[in-house]
């Protein structure tokens, strides 16, 4: 089973992208979540996780909407290993794939915005 839960704070400026594709708009957006460690340092500082999370339609229209940078959520889902070329070296990455989520620290009302980017959901190759 391949389901994972993660308590972070969003380290990266949300944007909702959107592509049509077949007569339907698609939407998505990714963003960078900072998750603290249990264990405390000697230095009594908390090691940090970052994670690659990507959502798609209404998760991330509800996500860009409500959430902010810095902010807390709660995302859920399962992680994927993508893979892709540049200059003959083959790379690999593992992104959470988000099924649910939950706001914690919400945008204020004024910051709250649909403001909608159209690019392609992949970075070219």
């Amino acid at each position: 089973m391949n389901e994972c839960t993660y308590l972070g704070r969003i380290c990266t400026d949300l944007v909702l992208n959107k592509k049509a594709m077949d007569d339907k708009e698609n939407y998505w957006t990714r963003f960078r979540l900072a998750v603290a460690r249990k264990r405390v340092k000697k230095e009594g500082e908390k090691d940090t996780d970052f994670f690659n999370c990507v959502a798609f339609g209404s998760a991330a229209k509800g996500i860009c909407t409500y959430a902010k940078k810095g902010g807390r959520i709660c995302v859920c889902g399962e992680n994927r290993e993508n893979n892709f070329e540049k200059d003959g070296m083959k790379y690999y990455t593992v992104e959470l794939f988000i099924k649910d989520y939950h706001v914690i620290d919400f945008k204020e009302k004024k910051q709250a915005s649909g403001d909608v980017t159209e690019e392609a959901p992949f970075p070219p190759e």
